[in-house]
């Protein structure tokens, strides 16, 4: 992984090179630059590879190109050409298809002085974030928005995209700063004087195709996770993140059969203490018994995760080093532990499943739309029948998560606030600041879904925070675009059957995954001590912090804060209720203020 930053300058303004220089020290700390420029266009890397010139072209690329090999071929280059040299070939050759050519995660921006326009893309997956602004003067570019700072001279935070993510909304191509956007996963961008252009260049198949044998398909599976967690294994010890659930399960059992089980070590977070209470419906509170009945089926080293650090401690610590928004920041503590444990053993890579659920395994009561929409409705029937005899669901979910998309769109807020953890978190904005009611756009293709909710991933900046801080090329062999392309043509009864939940991923990971975890009827409730970590006290303490701040108090709504820290829970943490407002909500709330105070900070 290697961080990018670049200007060009459409109107004929010096590219200052010291700018670019202290854009890549911001990104990524301690690491040398290169630099290449062509006419008012100057790029930079921590790495002389990632850059080329030729010609009338200027590249940088940040990158793993899967399919290297068979391009490098196809365009009569040595297969050990940089990626730079590969892409730029491929440019010549290719031009605006050539983003659809690639295999990988990938992030580049290519200038040509011949059209004097800069064109920006990204890979399907959101591993290598890609960030821009642009104006009449013209283009200047950053993997991450802490690296613009230094090209544009400051970051103002845009409050209303924090309220919009934090309430629980989508950014979109919008970043957390004003006049910056992204590059979204799987998308192009042209940029010209006074005109942008965007596409999305990758459009995969969004409905079922002819189908092959069950054993075809599930062999089929098996293949192409083995392909992707086999070119984003690092030489060395191996890391795995294993939880409970099957993606994770999927993801480390693999890595042992290709690396070997010695190499391999699976972190799994567990609570501090006991965790007491009621808990949210379905959850159970403490996964790493389930991810240690695996690990041991493996015959791979299990490390159990207990002690982190100070979830706010860790929040403010990403701000102030990354401008990075925590949302969650009881996970992300023992995510920084995991890291911490995985570098200290020599792990140079650590592997994750966090996109198999919507991906290669995903299932659920809202496949079943499928059969709807198909015109299928004996089929339907018989399928819900089956899966609420099965009680992996009720009556009244499936048929809320079916017929959706044909409901007024107030009636399914409303009946959307029924189902689930709530997010108020917008009610702890000044009134300003609240975000409209978003409405949630379910058609009634749960594939076109799935598809749209996997481009909203974001998890490039995490990535690039996992490299800075622990040297660590973190992935996720789910977010694959082969996995992921065969994942969304699956027909309907490989992903809900009979009342079996991922009758197919079941297939073909029986022998790979342990038959206690795959026969799981509840699912692991992550950072279920979170009430043990953080305290009454504590969120007073970063309440009283953050009133500080000149933003966070122009944001917040204190009094609404302080009112409801008043009430902490002493007891049902994990409630429905609690867990919503307190582990979610406040917390949030919190966060979005400790963001908002260190950016200020450094501004």
């Amino acid at each position: 992984m290697n961080s990018l930053a670049g200007i060009a300058a459409f109107d004929g303004r010096e590219v200052r090179r010291d700018r670019l220089a202290a854009s890549l020290t911001a990104q990524l700390p301690g690491r040398g630059h290169a630099f290449a420029s062509l006419d008012q266009a100057e790029f930079g890397s921590d790495h002389p590879s990632a850059l080329m010139r030729d010609g009338s072209l200027l590249i940088a690329v940040d990158g793993r190109i899967d399919n290297r090999l068979e391009l490098s071929k196809r365009l009569g280059l040595p297969t050990n050409c940089s990626p730079a040299q590969l892409l730029l070939c491929g440019w010549r050759a290719w031009a605006e298809e050539l983003p659809n050519r690639l295999l990988g995660d990938f992030a580049v921006a290519i200038y040509s002085s011949h059209d004097r326009a800069v064109w920006l893309f990204a890979s399907p997956s959101s591993e290598r974030p890609l960030s821009y602004q642009f104006d009449v003067s013209g283009v200047r570019f950053a993997s991450i928005p802490i690296g613009l700072r230094a090209l544009i001279g400051q970051l103002e935070p845009d409050l209303g995209s924090i309220a919009a993510v934090m309430g629980g909304g989508s950014l979109g191509r919008r970043s957390l700063f004003t006049s910056i956007e992204r590059v979204l996963p799987g998308e192009i961008i042209r940029l010209k004087p006074g005109k942008i252009d965007r596409r999305r260049y990758w459009c995969p198949a969004i409905w079922p195709v002819a189908v092959s044998k069950l054993e075809d398909r599930a062999e089929e599976y098996r293949s192409l996770l083995r392909s992707a967690v086999s070119c984003r294994l690092e030489p060395g010890p191996v890391a795995t993140q294993l939880s409970s659930g099957w993606d994770s399960s999927a993801v480390t059992a693999v890595a042992a059969d290709v690396a070997g089980p010695p190499r391999v070590t699976a972190f799994t977070s567990a609570p501090l203490q006991a965790v007491g209470g009621s808990v949210i419906r379905g959850r159970f509170v403490d996964e790493s018994e389930a991810a240690a009945v695996t690990a041991r089926s493996l015959g791979i080293r299990h490390a159990i995760v207990r002690q982190s650090a100070p979830p706010f401690a860790v929040a403010r610590q990403l701000a102030a080093r990354s401008h990075y928004l925590v949302h969650c920041p009881y996970n992300m503590s023992w995510w920084q532990q995991i890291r911490t444990e995985a570098a200290a053993i020599g792990a140079k890579g650590l592997l994750t499943g966090e996109l198999g659920n919507l991906s290669l395994n995903a299932s659920g009561v809202g496949t079943l739309r499928a059969h709807f929409y198909a015109g299928h409705l004996r089929r339907w029937w018989s399928e819900s029948h089956a899966v609420v005899a099965s009680r992996r669901a009720r009556w009244r979910g499936i048929a809320f998560a079916s017929m959706e998309p044909l409901l007024p769109a107030a009636v399914s807020r409303l009946l959307r606030g029924q189902f689930g953890v709530r997010n108020s978190a917008s009610e702890f904005f000044r009134p300003e600041w609240r975000p409209g009611r978003e409405d949630v756009h379910v058609s009634m293709n749960p594939y076109k879904d799935r598809l749209e909710a996997i481009l909203q991933t974001d998890t490039g900046e995490t990535r690039r925070s996992a490299f800075s801080a622990f040297g660590l090329m973190e992935s996720d062999p789910t977010s694959d675009r082969r996995l992921v392309e065969f994942s969304l043509t699956l027909p309907p009864e490989d992903l809900v059957s009979k009342g079996v939940l991922r009758p197919l991923a079941r297939h073909a990971l029986d022998g790979l995954v342990p038959a206690e975890v795959l026969d799981l009827q509840l699912r692991g409730l992550q950072a279920s001590d979170w009430y043990q970590r953080v305290s009454q006290a504590d969120a007073l303490e970063v309440l009283e912090d953050i009133k500080g701040s000149t933003l966070a108090t122009e944001l917040l709504d204190m009094a609404a804060l302080e009112q409801a820290i008043a009430g902490w829970p002493t007891s049902d943490w994990n409630s429905e209720a609690n867990y919503g407002r307190y582990r979610v909500s406040v917390t949030r709330a919190l966060c979005a203020g400790i963001f908002l105070k260190e950016v200020e900070a450094a501004s």
